[in-house]
Order: structure tokens, then C-alpha cells, then sequence
């Protein structure tokens, strides 16, 4: 069984969210089941957004589009440098999103690209950094 994950806006730009148990494929047919307990079953996911509204603006994407990505596999344990979710150029998703002020600024192309990272942009620092030598604060106890 696959399991997809999408995200995107109505056409007001109500972020609308589908979470993986919602859109399942299962022997090449796909069920929707939506929030009036309405079942639906399409032959492929083009079928599904043009029959139900959703995605009318969506990108449908793989782990193609990144620098280094595959889907997991049952069993094995991944460290985060198993992955590199920056974007290959020429994927479909680079320059496709939409400006939004104070969110998407610092974009380098057209438009924003739609994923982790700007294409071209190195990703951000996380956690610790290596020691500088500079202390960035003191402690101070109150009962000095």
C-alpha cells in the first residue's frame, strides 16, 4: 500500500492539508474518502484531483526532484546526512510557487521554488555550532 502526502490552498488560499491515511493506493485504485464520509475511487491521481476540486494548483513531485532522496525501506534506521533535499535543477518545482510576502522572501528566481530549500541556496545550520571561542552569553547568579 502507498501512502500520499500532499498539501495546498483552495482557491480562497485556505491552506487544505491531506494527511497520509487519507489518500491511499492500493492495487492501482485510489479511494478518497472525504469530509462528509463521501467515498470516492479513481483510477489515478489525475483523475482523483479532477473529479474532487483538490490540488487545483499542486505539483505532483518525487524524490527525483531532490539532490539525494529515495523512499525508505521497512526496517532500516536514516540519519539525517542519509539525505540531501536540496533541489536538482530542472525538477518541476523550482520557480513554481507563489510570492507571499515575508515568508517567501530571498528568492532567487522567477518565483519562490517549492520545497526545503531555494535552489542554489545553502541549507540552514541546526543544533550546535563548533566551538568559536566566543562566548555568546554569561550566567549570572543571583546570589552574587
Amino acid at each position: 500500500m502507498l501512502r500520499y502526502w500532499t498539501r495546498t490552498s483552495d482557491p480562497t488560499g485556505v491552506i487544505r492539508t491531506l494527511y497520509p491515511t487519507e489518500l491511499i493506493a492500493s492495487d492501482r485504485l485510489l479511494k478518497w474518502t472525504d469530509h462528509n464520509a463521501k467515498i470516492g475511487r479513481y483510477q489515478s491521481i489525475e483523475e482523483l484531483f479532477k473529479a474532487t476540486g483538490l490540488e487545483e494548483h499542486g505539483v505532483l513531485a518525487d524524490y527525483d526532484i531532490f539532490a539525494n532522496a529515495s523512499p525508505p525501506r521497512q526496517g532500516k534506521t536514516y540519519e539525517p546526512r542519509d539525505y540531501d533535499l536540496r533541489l536538482r535543477g530542472g525538477a518541476n518545482v523550482v520557480d513554481a510557487g507563489i510570492a507571499l510576502p515575508q515568508i517567501t522572501d530571498g528568492f532567487t528566481g522567477k518565483a519562490p521554488d517549492l520545497g526545503c530549500y531555494e535552489l542554489g541556496a545553502e541549507p540552514p545550520h541546526y543544533g550546535p555550532r563548533p566551538e568559536t571561542g566566543i562566548i555568546p552569553f554569561r550566567v549570572i547568579n543571583s546570589r552574587e
